[in-house]
């Protein structure tokens, strides 16, 4: 098999399944980015179902702080007393309507959790107004919310001395009835929970949050085997810094690993975090099928491609062999024309000089000059085939293109006569040279056959032949209707024909040309039209190996 055969072929298959491949990679990543928001947004609504119990956790403790700071007596004894009676609360603050703190204070001498409550708070500015830094007040509900939203938080608040004890009621507090705010205080979880009274008069209170965070964990899964055997791979709770809080599940992942899904948790608790980490035998393979089947899909596509490349290739080869026993078979019939057809012309010939009357000689230039044509043709499809075949070569030797120029015209002069086509001859070349002069005799005979056949209407033909420089050039021109504007080109295409009045009824090959110009080629030259008014004018030039002969 040729080599460009075998490049359509393989580009035959080739290109198709590297298209389909790039097209199937393309959908495979579409779904497989579908497949893993889906599967995340199914791992964060699982997530969702512990954020609801830490929702659970921050309701119940609300109600009771609810209870507990619904109280008339705001003395700090009575205050003292609910704050020991109670493990939710470290202690207990009171802020007066008009912006004062109220309870706890430096004066008389505070106890030492309100002195540590007082420092821990101071840095935010805790007045009537709740102007916490960030200000509790843009984060909380309006009254009767379950859960109020937290501010934004932050690793450690603001460590700026002193605050204001007084400032004005802000009328966006003032619509507020209770709220929270979560943050933290150095290392140290701070966590408030505050109300309104129906004076105006905030009630608040500093949770333990050991306590709270043990009340939080006591309501998400546990540790046990039996408890991880039913979660999927690791869930871990982590607070604002990514410190781990609780965790559970069997998977302990790398510390290189990222996590599947995040969910912050509901606020005031938005500060912390679930993280899910899936392990590898749980993991889903995202795709699998997809590039499975996207595989098969190739593999199948790639085998009816190898399929229809066989049967096209079989019946190629076929029409091929068939189309070669046909070269091969007019070959064979042009050699076996070729000896009788010569015998006939040179007897034909022979016979001519010997008749006396004039009527005779003209019958028999007329078989002299037909046996000629068909001479002319049967040697343009012997060349045509040898070109098929990659067989054409030239058999140079010396010789005088102006000699076979003549010998060409002597040829045609019984055809010239008879269709009074007059010849104008401008012989220049008369050099002895290196030349195939059978090879420029068939390329200035198709062109001069092209002239009998197209041109004789014109009843001239013109020929100049010259030599300069190494190079030799033969010109012919008609004064036929010339070749159609855009056709210049196409005329020396094998078996290409004018579609016009020109071939109408007019016998050929339409290999004349395409043969003469593979010849010039040969030649080291070239076979080409030149813009000529009126007529066709075909120019031939022909290079090395035409050495002049010493």
């Amino acid at each position: 098999m040729r080599p460009a055969l075998v490049a359509v072929f393989a580009a035959f298959i080739a290109v198709p399944l590297a298209v389909m491949g790039w097209l199937g990679v393309r959908a495979s990543r579409g779904d497989r980015e579908v497949l893993r928001q889906q599967v995340a947004e199914l791992t964060k609504g699982q997530l969702a179902e512990f954020d609801r119990l830490a929702a659970r956790v921050v309701h119940a403790w609300e109600q009771e702080l609810l209870r507990l700071t619904d109280v008339k007596d705001t003395t700090p004894a009575h205050l003292r007393a609910i704050a020991r009676r109670s493990s939710h609360v470290r202690t207990l603050f009171v802020i007066d309507p008009d912006g004062r703190l109220r309870y706890p204070v430096q004066v008389p001498p505070p106890l030492p959790q309100e002195r540590e409550f007082l420092d821990r708070v101071r840095p935010l500015r805790l007045s009537s107004e709740l102007s916490f830094d960030p200000p509790l007040e843009s984060a909380h509900r309006s009254a009767g919310a379950p859960v109020a939203a937290s501010p934004p938080a932050r690793a450690a608040l603001p460590q700026t001395p002193g605050r204001s004890d007084r400032a004005p009621v802000s009328s966006a507090a003032a619509r507020k009835s209770r709220g929270w705010f979560v943050g933290y205080y150095g290392r140290g979880l701070l966590l408030l929970f505050w109300r309104r009274m129906a004076g105006g008069q905030i009630v608040g209170a500093e949770l333990e949050p050991v306590r709270f965070l043990s009340d939080l964990i006591a309501e998400l899964p546990g540790t046990g085997p039996d408890a991880a055997s039913r979660s999927v791979g690791r869930i871990v709770l982590t607070d604002l810094k990514g410190a781990s809080l609780y965790q559970w599940g069997v998977y302990d992942p790398p510390s290189t690993e990222s996590p599947q899904a995040t969910l912050a948790l509901s606020p005031p608790l938005d500060l912390f975090r679930l993280e899910c980490y899936r392990s590898p035998d749980q993991r889903l393979d995202l795709g699998q099928g997809t590039l499975f089947g996207l595989a098969s899909g190739l593999l199948s596509l790639g085998l009816v491609l190898v399929l229809a490349a066989t049967y096209l290739y079989r019946e190629y080869s076929r029409d091929l062999a068939e189309a070669a026993q046909r070269v091969s078979f007019v070959n064979q019939v042009s050699h076996e024309l070729k000896t009788p057809l010569t015998n006939i012309r040179m007897y034909a010939e022979l016979l001519a000089d010997e008749l006396a009357e004039e009527s005779q000689r003209r019958h028999i230039a007329v078989v002299v000059s037909e046996s000629q044509r068909l001479s002319r043709l049967i040697a343009n499809i012997l060349t045509f085939a040898r070109k098929t075949r990659n067989k054409l070569a030239l058999k140079p030797g010396p010789g005088r293109v102006d000699d076979a120029v003549r010998a060409v015209l002597e040829q045609f002069a019984p055809a010239f006569s008879s269709k009074r086509i007059e010849v104008d001859l401008r012989a220049d070349a008369p050099a002895l040279v290196q030349v195939d002069v059978d090879a420029i005799g068939q390329i200035v005979g198709n062109l001069l056959s092209n002239v009998e056949k197209y041109a004789a209407a014109g009843g001239r033909v013109e020929i100049s032949t010259v030599q300069k420089d190494g190079r030799t050039e033969i010109v012919v021109s008609d004064r036929g209707p010339g070749i159609p504007p855009g056709q210049e080109e196409r005329i020396f295409a094998p078996f290409y024909r004018l579609d016009s009045s020109l071939t109408e009824g007019v016998a050929g090959t339409g290999i004349g040309l395409s043969i003469a110009r593979d010849l010039a080629r040969l030649h080291g030259g070239d076979l080409v039209t030149t813009p000529g008014s009126p007529g066709a004018t075909f120019r031939l030039t022909v290079a090395t190996p035409f050495q002049e002969v010493t």
